[in-house]
């Protein structure tokens, strides 16, 4: 049996399983990792004819390898090989080597996750392999961890690799992390945030919500309440001011300069208002799903689309503290 490295699976907020897997491999190389999801604050709103709110909603869910790189000392590359059968020795070599290795596979041949796709819906997955373990009978299993679906390692046997993996595997690599510098780290964030006027979207779906009558629609041909993009979206605009807290919180613990820790604390303060606020939108939207009777979802809607007004107002607050980071705003006064 080959040695097990004893990374445990830890899940995120609100993040993919992609993004589970370096926050796992951060936490057991003992390296941070919040500013590489803080990225992902723009929102935009983009209505048209026939199509619903949450395909309207834009956001991304950012993943900033660079500053994983530079700030949490972790490498990531993406490896392609010919078919599972090619990859296999790649990964071998990896974990022979103490290097964890993410593979790329058919969530169809994934015993331990979601029990209505395994061997019943092709979707792509990630999880990390941390270990190969012999099996009765002379077999091989992967040992992998996955914290999107379980709290523990789990065995995928070598059929399942082979038949799930079409060759795609991502190697992690350990280096030497530098210390993020409050003024750089903030300014790149700040200038991604001034790429799109968030208040602005965010009003515009707090209207949208208020006039529509019914978000039924909305719900309607997913599997799953939170699969629908209008949570989905929602939940990634709170995921992201989440993250930008807890990276304002690490340059804090740093012991910044005066007039530097007074922006931090503004901006960390503001963040973690919408955050908290954020969480609240998710669970009146979770706490009106499914709700029929016109008068009580009319009244829901007007509850929901309030709160996120008075968050809109809040993001102003945001674009403000931020904006003092901006390169143009050097140096901060």
């Amino acid at each position: 049996m080959m040695m097990m490295m004893p990374i445990v699976p830890i899940r995120g907020i609100s993040t993919t399983c992609f993004q589970d897997l370096i926050i796992s491999v951060a936490a057991y190389w003992e390296r941070e990792h919040a500013f590489v999801f803080a990225e992902s604050l723009n929102v935009r709103y983009e209505p048209a004819p026939g199509r619903l709110i949450g395909a309207s909603v834009r956001t991304d869910k950012y993943t900033s390898l660079d500053l994983l790189y530079r700030y949490a000392g972790m490498e990531l590359r993406q490896l392609r090989c010919a078919d599972a059968a090619d990859a296999y020795p790649a990964l071998r070599s990896e974990l022979e080597a103490g290097r964890p290795v993410a593979i790329e596979f058919d969530a169809y041949w994934n015993p331990w996750g979601n029990k209505a796709a395994y061997q019943q819906v092709h979707s792509e997955h990630i999880c990390l392999v941390v270990g190969l373990e012999a099996e009765t009978g002379g077999g091989v299993s992967l040992v992998c961890i996955d914290p999107t679906f379980s709290v523990k390692a789990e065995r995928l046997p070598l059929d399942h690799f082979m038949n799930g993996n079409r060759g795609g595997l991502i190697t992690v690599e350990r280096h030497e992390p530098s210390v993020p510098e409050p003024v750089e780290l903030m300014g790149r964030i700040a200038a991604k945030y001034s790429e799109s006027r968030n208040a602005e979207a965010i009003h515009e779906i707090a209207v949208a919500i208020r006039e529509a009558g019914s978000l039924a629609e909305e719900f309607e041909g997913v599997f799953d309440f939170w699969a629908s993009p209008l949570f989905q979206r929602l939940d990634t605009i709170y995921y992201a001011r989440h993250y930008l807290s807890e990276t304002a919180a690490l340059l804090l613990g740093g012991d910044p300069e005066s007039d530097i820790r007074h922006e931090l604390e503004r901006v960390h303060s503001t963040s973690q208002r919408l955050t908290a606020e954020w969480d609240i939108v998710q669970k009146l939207l979770i706490k009106h799903y499914g709700v029929r009777a016109a008068k009580k979802e009319d009244r829901a809607l007007q509850q929901l689309s309030g709160r996120m007004e008075a968050n809109a107002e809040l993001e102003e607050e945001l674009e403000a503290a931020l904006a003092v980071f901006l390169p143009s705003a050097y140096p901060i006064r």
